[in-house]
């Protein structure tokens, strides 16, 4: 529901079972489409009622704006191919092979220059790679005894964050413990992977990002003691 002269864009998602996947309401919020100041671009729509409606009365002609800006729809949420999305236990985004969602994607639009944003070929959260995987946990009051080494505060520190060329991270460590430090780019992909030995106390460990593009990284610290993970942008 886009009202009161929303200028909000959205590029390249997944819209799945929601009974109006897109309502435009009032003029100038229409006006914003019509300029492109309002952008509903390559997006997926699946069993929505009705895929893209305005107000009644409007003369805005949708249907055609929202097909030129490379939207797509299907009758069935089992038309996208994704692996299971509904299972709220276990929730799995990841698109099966040949799927809608493993193509698609643009980022032409002047809203998605900035460098900030990472270029992909898929639609939605998931490529190829499942970067929930590991450490997302969907039953977190059935799997307290499971995940009580997730629990332990590590106190993991990010600094400068963002940064441009050089990076520290802090934490503490009760013993002397191996640590594995992983760094994935907002795809999945393992852009920086460390194995260390570390005594106990403070630590302090430095890396370079001079040769990462710029965007949004998760680090985690994986320890006997506990895991823990934070997001590091990378602004040049």
């Amino acid at each position: 529901h886009s009202r009161r002269n929303n200028k909000t864009s959205i590029f390249n998602s997944i819209f799945m079972g929601y009974p109006t996947g897109l309502l435009l309401d009032g003029a100038n919020t229409e006006a914003n489409a019509t300029a492109n100041e309002l952008e509903i671009k390559n997006n997926i729509f699946s069993n929505c009622t009705a895929n893209a409606v305005v107000n009644s009365g409007s003369t805005f002609g949708i249907g055609a704006w929202f097909t030129a800006g490379g939207n797509v729809t299907f009758a069935n949420n089992n038309d996208v191919q994704l692996t299971n999305p509904f299972n709220y236990n276990a929730p799995d985004a990841m698109p099966l092979a040949g799927s809608v969602a493993l193509t698609g994607a643009s980022f032409t639009s002047t809203k998605l220059s900035n460098s900030f944003f990472t270029p992909t070929t898929f639609r939605g959260a998931f490529g190829t790679n499942n970067w929930a995987a590991g450490w997302t946990n969907f039953l977190p009051q059935n799997n307290l005894s499971i995940n009580q080494n997730e629990k332990k505060d590590l106190g993991l520190s990010i600094y400068p964050n963002p940064t441009q060329n050089l990076c520290a991270i802090t934490f503490r460590l009760e013993k002397m413990s191996n640590v594995t430090l992983n760094i994935t780019d907002i795809s999945g992909k393992v852009i920086y992977n460390q194995q260390f030995t570390y005594l106990n106390g403070l630590q302090n460990h430095t890396f370079s990002v001079e040769n990462f593009a710029n965007g949004l990284y998760f680090i985690q610290i994986t320890t006997p003691e506990g895991m823990q993970t934070a997001k590091l942008s990378v602004l040049k």
